[in-house]
């Protein structure tokens, strides 16, 4: 008897994520192949040799990665999750998300953590927690045992090029194209398009099934907008009563981030960044994340030696990350909202695999500018009722404004039951029985958190809906 056969395609996070859950629940019962643009190292968009294109953002180039593993090779690795405080206005869309988060956030952070913790939210409504991966458990590829990746048949360094749809509008093929030129095919009962939220896109305007035309792809991109507003001196972290700085339970760090609602029903964030002036954390965070600009001399590190002596003290006996003299910033982060004028289109440059590539139209709104403002007032607002002394960092923002480790790419390939999402609430795209989308883009907005944990609760309902399958 044939098994059942799945292919994924796009070994990144979501995909990573996907074929550990799929070979956990299922073992051999599936016949499992994945197409993979990369291999086992991790490439930017440059480097790997990807088409992009934005004269206003830079996510097309700093915030994506290739390779088994993609992005979750070089993220900080934080999970959040969507919650009641996300949603101002009652939305069924928004409701649904919020229900799937709550229903699966304990066994996603069980599968990420390898034992159980939750984010209680025990201070303040006001505050929401997060945490970080451990930084040899960031990269999800690596999670895969031997026997799991021998299981799998590997379709390394190619790309996909085009869909062969059936007369039912299921996909019945995807072709594919090798780094040396070389074309096939690849046939399944099940196809998964996890290769991210931009590349997605790209892809799903090559499918022409007359139904995705008549719906917002690429449409209402959203990110965050990131500025820093404040510089703190000699005062510890705290905001409503609560210390935001940030600590260590086993190798994982719980860091916390202040909501922010302002009237335009935006639901927005600020958190602390410590040591951003000192040289020995700029070259540990570098290090880790190995995508930050800039540059620090010998010198700077050998000065930071004190620095280094007072962050391992914390860190081993007190479980708690260095504030170096209680100086640090407070960084906002607003969302831009269910619907923008910003989007993801397909350009006319092609890559080396002779495929077009993006155009990102991204840019900072009069809406935006007004967020900002009023959430900043707020703010200045905490930091006044707790007696701090700081200095005015944020006057205005340049129109392309973005800072590092803050792309949170959404809205363009929405989910929703209305007849104008991309991808219904089963996760499929619309109008094809077979062909399943899991990205950020899938969120209408980022709201308060980096939206990639919540989409990980999306990838466990579907799992526990739509298997066992038959062939």
């Amino acid at each position: 008897m044939n098994r059942p056969s799945v292919c994924i395609i796009g070994c990144g996070t979501y995909g990573s994520y996907l074929l550990r859950q799929l070979r956990q629940r299922h073992g051999d019962k599936l016949d499992i192949t994945v197409i993979e643009v990369g291999n086992e190292t991790t490439q930017s968009s440059e480097e790997a040799g990807i088409a992009t294109v934005s004269d206003t953002s830079k996510v097309s180039r700093f915030g994506r990665y290739f390779g088994l593993g993609g992005t979750s090779a070089r993220w900080g690795g934080q999970i959040l999750f969507f919650d009641e405080r996300d949603v101002v206005n009652d939305d069924p869309d928004w409701n649904y998300v919020v229900d799937l988060n709550n229903r699966h956030r304990d066994r996603v952070l069980g599968e990420l953590l390898g034992q159980k913790k939750k984010l209680r939210e025990k201070e303040d409504s006001r505050v929401k927690n997060g945490i970080w991966l451990g930084y040899f458990k960031r990269n999800l590829f690596k999670r895969l045992g031997k026997k799991d990746k021998e299981a799998v048949r590997w379709l390394k360094d190619t790309r996909v090029t085009g869909f062969t749809t059936a007369n039912d509008g299921s996909v019945r093929e995807v072709r594919i194209r090798t780094v040396a030129g070389e074309e096939s095919v690849v046939q399944a009962d099940r196809f998964y398009l996890t290769t991210g939220a931009l590349e997605s896109c790209r892809l799903l305007n090559k499918l022409d099934n007359g139904t995705l035309g008549q719906t917002d792809l690429g449409k209402n991109l959203g990110d965050h907008v990131s500025v820093e507003l404040f510089q703190v001196k000699s005062s510890p972290p705290v905001l409503h009563g609560v210390d935001f700085t940030p600590q260590f339970i086993g190798t994982s760090l719980f860091t916390k981030r202040l909501l922010v609602h302002t009237e335009n029903g935006r639901v927005n964030f600020a958190h602390v960044v410590p040591n951003k002036d000192v040289a020995a954390f700029t070259v540990l965070k570098k290090a880790m994340f190995g995508r930050q600009e800039g540059s620090t001399s010998f010198s700077e590190v050998v000065q930071s030696f004190k620095f280094l002596a007072l962050f391992g003290t914390k860190l081993v006996f007190m479980r708690k990350l260095h504030v170096h003299q209680n100086d640090w910033s407070l960084q906002l982060d607003i969302e831009q909202g269910d619907v923008t004028d910003n989007e993801v289109l397909v350009s006319e440059e092609t890559d080396k695999f002779g495929e077009p590539g993006i155009r990102v139209k991204w840019a900072v709104s009069a809406n935006d500018r007004a967020t900002i403002a009023e959430a900043k007032k707020q703010i200045k607002q905490v930091l006044d009722a707790e007696g701090h002394t700081y200095d005015e960092l944020f006057t205005d923002i340049h129109e392309y404004e973005k800072l590092e480790d803050t792309y949170h790419p959404v809205g363009f390939i929405r989910m929703g039951q209305d007849q104008r999402a991309p991808v219904d609430r089963d996760f499929l795209v619309r109008g094809i029985p077979n062909l399943y989308h899991f990205s950020t883009a899938m969120f209408r907005s980022a709201k308060s958190i980096n939206p990639t944990g919540a989409g990980f609760c999306l990838i466990e309902e579907h799992l526990d809906r739509a298997y066992p399958m038959t062939s």
